[in-house]
C-alpha cells in the first residue's frame, strides 16, 4: 500500500485548503474526511469513545480475551492494520505515492496513529486559536453556549493535545508543523516546502486547486477556500457583541500567554483575565456533557442562576 499522509488540526484551520493543494497532482489521492480511525483505534482510550455499552468495560474485555487466547496487544493491532489497508485500498494504485487522510479530530488519537502507522507522514496544521473559535461561531452559525459546547473539545482540548504531541515528537522527521498564517501569506513558499518534504515535484499549477474534486464530500469546508477557489487570508469581519468580546478574552486567558507564544508566537494587545462569560461556557459544556445529570449539589445553585440568565440572554439559551 502507498504511504499514508495525515493532516491534523483543529476544525476551521484551513485543513481542506491544504488537502486540496497537496492532492492536486497525480501522486496523492484523498477523499473528503474519512474519520475511519476514530471509532476503531480509539477503543484503546475509552474516554474518547463513550459507548452506551460501557467503553471501559469493553476495553478490559478485549484485553482479557487477547490474554486468554495466548496473544498480545499486536493481535488486535495487526488485525486493525490489515483492516485499515483494505479500507484505504480504493484510493490506492500503482501511480499513487501517498494516500491523504484529512480528519482534523485525529488530534485525539495522535500517539496511536504513530503506533499503528510508524512510517506515516503527519502534517500538524495550526491556526490562531482565537481565529479558529471565531470561524466556528460564524461558519456553523453558533447562537449560544449550548451550541458552541458541541465543539468544546476542539476549543478547550485540541490546541493542548496538538502541542503536546509536537513536543513529544520534535525529532521525528515524519512530522512537520505548518501555520495557517504562513500558508495564506506565502502560499508558494509553504507549499514548496511541503512538496519537498514529501519528495514530490512542485509546479505552480498545484496552487490552482479549483477543479480538484478529490476533496468534495459530506465533510470538510464548503463555504471557504473550496468555494472561493483561491488562497486568501480569511478573517472575520463580524461586528462582535460586547458579550462575545469578553468571552474571547476569557478564552485566551484560559489558554494562557505562555502557551499562546509556544503554540505559534500569537500575541494579543489586550489584558487577559478570567471572565464570567467564559466560565459560564465551561459550565454549559458540562451541562451538555452530563445532560443536566451528575452535577454536584454545590453546582445546583449555579444551575438555577444559569437558567435564569437563559431567560434574558440569548447566548445562554438552553
Amino acid at each position: 500500500m502507498s504511504n499514508l499522509l495525515f493532516i491534523i488540526s483543529q476544525p476551521r484551520s484551513g485543513s481542506t485548503l491544504l488537502q486540496a493543494i497537496l492532492s492536486n497532482n497525480k501522486k496523492v489521492n484523498t477523499a473528503s474526511e474519512p474519520w475511519i480511525l476514530l471509532p476503531f483505534i480509539s477503543f484503546e482510550n475509552p474516554e474518547i469513545q463513550r459507548g452506551i455499552y460501557n467503553s471501559s468495560l469493553a476495553t478490559s474485555g478485549i484485553q482479557d480475551y487477547v490474554k486468554n487466547v495466548g496473544g498480545n496487544h499486536d493481535l488486535v493491532k495487526e488485525s486493525l492494520q490489515t483492516f485499515f489497508k483494505n479500507v484505504y485500498s480504493p484510493l490506492d494504485s500503482k501511480d499513487i505515492e501517498y494516500i491523504l487522510d484529512k480528519t482534523p479530530r485525529y488530534y485525539e488519537i495522535l500517539p496511536l496513529i504513530i503506533e499503528y502507522f510508524p512510517e506515516a507522514k503527519i502534517i500538524v496544521l495550526k491556526r490562531n486559536p482565537l481565529d479558529v473559535i471565531q470561524s466556528i461561531i460564524t461558519t456553523w452559525d453558533v447562537k449560544n453556549y449550548h451550541h458552541l459546547a458541541n465543539y468544546s473539545r476542539d476549543i478547550l482540548n485540541g490546541p493542548f493535545l496538538i502541542q503536546k504531541f509536537l513536543d513529544e515528537n520534535n525529532s521525528n522527521p515524519n512530522i512537520i508543523e505548518v501555520f495557517y498564517e504562513n500558508l495564506t501569506i506565502e502560499p508558494e513558499k509553504e507549499i514548496k516546502r511541503l512538496y519537498s518534504w514529501l519528495g514530490l515535484e512542485f509546479t505552480e499549477e498545484v496552487l490552482n486547486y479549483k477543479n480538484n474534486n478529490k476533496v468534495t464530500g459530506l465533510m470538510g469546508d464548503k463555504k471557504g477556500f473550496i468555494q472561493k477557489g483561491k488562497i486568501i487570508d480569511v478573517k472575520s469581519h463580524v461586528e462582535w457583541s460586547k458579550f462575545w468580546n469578553v468571552f474571547f478574552v476569557g478564552y485566551l486567558d484560559f489558554l494562557g500567554e505562555r502557551f499562546l507564544m509556544r503554540y505559534g508566537n500569537y500575541k494579543f494587545n489586550i489584558k487577559l483575565h478570567p471572565t464570567t462569560e467564559f466560565n459560564d461556557f465551561k459550565f454549559a459544556e458540562r451541562l451538555n456533557y452530563f445532560n443536566n445529570n451528575e452535577l454536584k449539589i454545590t453546582n445546583l445553585l449555579k444551575l438555577i442562576f444559569y437558567k435564569i440568565k437563559s431567560k434574558f440572554k440569548s447566548e445562554y439559551k438552553i
